[in-house]
């Protein structure tokens, strides 16, 4: 469950009867951007190569492990929370500045934001399938 607490989106997930709580900053200032949008290069990179993987595994094998499945299925949904995070950061940040420069790496930011959530649905996917 994703909760606004202020300055922070909190989530709550259960992982094998453990709950855990994620707290992601809101609003944080631009000139964090730079580093946020290799941040989320990194992600997009990730689950672009985990797609690949879990298909090269789920031709391979019949099934993959339950436990595994399950770890995976709760990851994706903290990141998938983390991409809300990140969507109102960027559109806050789109609301409130008006530089060229900036405005393309809001853009960017954007579109890595997409890129993510489509891997991770694809990945929820082929999970669900298998």
């Amino acid at each position: 469950m994703l909760v606004n607490q202020g300055r922070y989106d909190v989530l709550t997930v259960t992982i094998n009867d453990k709950e855990e709580k994620h707290e992601f900053p809101i609003f944080p200032g631009i000139e964090g951007m730079p580093l946020v949008l290799q941040e989320l290069m990194t992600m997009q990179s990730d689950t672009a190569a985990q797609v690949n993987e879990l298909k090269k595994r789920m031709s391979c094998f019949d099934s993959v492990i339950e436990e595994e499945v399950m770890t995976l299925i709760a990851t994706y949904r903290v990141q998938r929370a983390d991409m809300m995070g990140y969507h109102r950061r960027f559109s806050h940040w789109r609301d409130t500045i008006s530089n060229p420069l900036e405005s393309q790496g809001i853009a960017l930011g954007f579109q890595l934001i997409y890129d993510i959530n489509a891997n991770a649905k694809t990945i929820l996917s082929l999970l669900c399938e298998g």
